[in-house]
């Protein structure tokens, strides 16, 4: 009994080191005004999560097992209107790597929760009720004044339509800025398949029809050929035999 107990914790604890020296995986989103960022590749968690005030700047560290490379690069591309950059120290302490978020406002909370099946470590960030993000500094606004200055020289909106216009010359009447939002198609985002230039149409074309005369007629609306016959038919019930009243009353009235 003593050799199979010590065989047994042999066995867990060379799966326990085996687990612990793969890399765990992350992801990290935008969704619906919350930052969600979520970690794979244990069955258990040991993590440590603190709020720091750095400075002017207001930091959230998180320190878990070792993240892969694809993962890490991914955290310090990361930037959103609640978190203005991701910090990944790796090998920190005891092998774990120190995740930073710093956050743009104190007003921004965080929640860490853990999921079951699949085995997941989730924060999330949000901004607290009631707040609000602050507006840029002074020198942050010299600094995007350019990039503004090109946004505001964007066409005016075009009124909301059910069907995709195109103007005599060709190009789409469609605001691509803003056509991702309803209207839009990811693999041709100009729609530059339903324009139509004019060395499309061939000039015979263009000379036969002005020659033709195209009239407007009204919608001819009929109703459906077999719709008296539908009337005429009337309701057929099959009722199925049983001994109850309710059941004896209907057949009687089939009759």
């Amino acid at each position: 009994m003593v050799l199979i107990s010590c065989l047994i914790s042999m066995l867990i604890s060379t799966q326990a080191l085996a687990s612990s020296s793969n890399p765990t995986k992350s992801q990290i989103s935008f969704q619906n005004d919350t930052v969600h960022f979520e970690i794979t590749g244990r069955p258990s968690w040991k993590y440590d999560i603190n709020r720091k005030k750095v400075g002017h700047n207001t930091d959230v560290q998180l320190e878990v097992d070792s993240l892969d490379s694809t993962s890490v690069k991914a955290l310090e591309k990361f930037r959103s209107s609640l978190v203005k950059s991701v910090k990944v120290k790796q090998n920190n302490v005891q092998g774990k790597d120190l995740v930073t978020f710093q956050l743009v406002s104190p007003s921004v909370e965080s929640f860490d929760y853990l999921t079951d099946e699949p085995s997941r470590l989730i924060v999330d960030f949000y901004l607290a009720p009631g707040s609000k993000i602050p507006s840029k500094t002074a020198s942050d606004t010299r600094k995007t004044k350019n990039s503004v200055e090109k946004k505001n020289e964007k066409p005016k909106r075009n009124v909301a339509s059910e069907t995709l216009q195109v103007s005599d010359n060709g190009p789409l009447n469609v605001d691509t800025a803003i056509a991702n939002y309803g209207l839009f198609d990811g693999a041709d985002p100009d729609f530059s398949r339903f324009s139509m230039k004019n060395y499309e149409v061939k000039e015979d074309s263009i000379i036969k029809s002005k020659d033709r005369f195209y009239i407007h007629f009204p919608w001819l609306i009929q109703e459906p050929h077999k719709w008296d016959a539908v009337l005429e038919s009337g309701s057929v019930y099959n009722i199925t035999p049983s001994t109850t009243d309710e059941n004896k009353e209907a057949r009687l009235l089939e009759k």
